[in-house]
């Protein structure tokens, strides 16, 4: 990779990363304004699920910097399989990219939550090797990794 394909990367990354945060802020707030409309008695319901969901969700923060992890991801791993199989599912200690929504399947695992940023590849018998990166654009720096581990799901 040349410095000016990085620089388009950067760009293209910054801009779908913005999108992609104002897109999740227009559904939250188009399913508000649904609750609105709803009869007083879902309304209540729905009310108490929601404060209990909060309740244990407390410590789990979801973090702008693992949104564009997940996305940047997701575009490395374009060239093999679907994007709309990788999903992120966040944890208090670690985010981790799962192939199919299934935690028998990690991709990878994001440690973003220290000062240090880090990512954990799944190896072939789901052992993750931790490699430290300075900025979020290491990422495209581990694309050959990424492959690897989602190829072995693939076979």
């Amino acid at each position: 990779m040349t410095q000016k394909v990085l620089e388009q990367f950067k760009s293209i990354t910054k801009t779908a990363c913005a999108v992609y945060v104002s897109d999740i802020i227009n559904e939250k707030l188009k399913t508000v304004l649904q609750v609105d409309t709803l009869p007083e008695a879902v309304q209540e319901k729905s009310t108490l699920v929601g404060t209990e969901a909060t309740e244990t969700d407390d410590k789990i923060i979801t973090t702008p910097e693992e949104m564009m992890g997940h996305m940047m991801v997701k575009s490395i791993l374009a060239e093999v399989i679907d994007t709309k199989r990788i999903v992120m599912r966040d944890a208090q200690s670690y985010c981790a990219i799962l192939l199919d929504d299934n935690n028998r399947k990690p991709i990878c695992r994001f440690h973003f939550n220290t000062k240090k940023l880090s990512v954990g590849i799944a190896g072939a018998e789901k052992s993750f090797t931790r490699h430290d990166i300075a900025e979020l654009e290491g990422l495209f720096g581990l694309k050959e990794q990424l492959l690897v581990a989602v190829k072995n799901y693939l076979e």
